[in-house]
């Protein structure tokens, strides 16, 4: 790719990437079998419901950050919220609710704060969303009741200067030139 005249190279990774530790590792690391599988040698050791699960948590983590929670993705957290018990499957509950109510991500998080508070509130508490949203949804709301009190006031000001003008408009017949 050329940009200007300059050549920018794509950064390479050496080795491989283990979806299950989400790491880079050299190719030493990977097994036969586990370099198409995107396994490394310490995960594949895991039990194959232990990597199910892991896969179903990122799953579930992902399809609340969709742009559109399509049909397939309900029934397969449908699954999931019938297939665990404990919290994975109490989160996989309070995304299918949020999924059904909102599925496009266009003013989701808008939404549940508003007119969903206890489904906002899970999925703080689960840690899918951030603290940091609640803070920057309220700090918006502090600004837009800052704004309407402006303008309310600014109102105020032009009535009252308006009854002033009317006052002087009365008066000013009487005077002589």
């Amino acid at each position: 790719m050329k940009i200007l005249g300059f050549i920018i190279k794509k950064k390479k990774y050496r080795g491989h990437y283990c979806w299950v530790c989400q790491s880079v590792l050299p190719n030493e690391k990977f097994s036969g079998q586990a370099h198409s599988n995107h396994i490394c040698k310490k995960c594949s050791k895991l039990s194959k419901e232990e990597l199910a699960k892991i896969s179903d948590e990122r799953f579930i983590y992902d399809v609340f950050f969709q742009k559109n929670i399509s049909i397939e993705n309900l029934y397969r957290i449908e699954k999931i919220s019938k297939k665990y018990i404990g919290e994975l499957g109490e989160q996989a509950t309070v995304i299918l609710k949020v999924a059904k109510l909102h599925p496009l991500k266009k003013k989701r998080l808008g939404f549940l704060y508003f007119k969903h508070k206890e489904l906002f509130d899970e999925l703080v508490r689960f840690g899918i969303i951030d603290d940091l949203i609640t803070h920057r949804i309220q700090d918006e709301i502090e600004y837009e009741k800052i704004i309407e009190l402006q303008e309310i006031e600014i109102k105020r000001k032009q009535q009252k200067y308006d009854i002033d003008l009317i006052g002087v408009d009365e008066y000013s017949d009487d005077l002589p030139l």
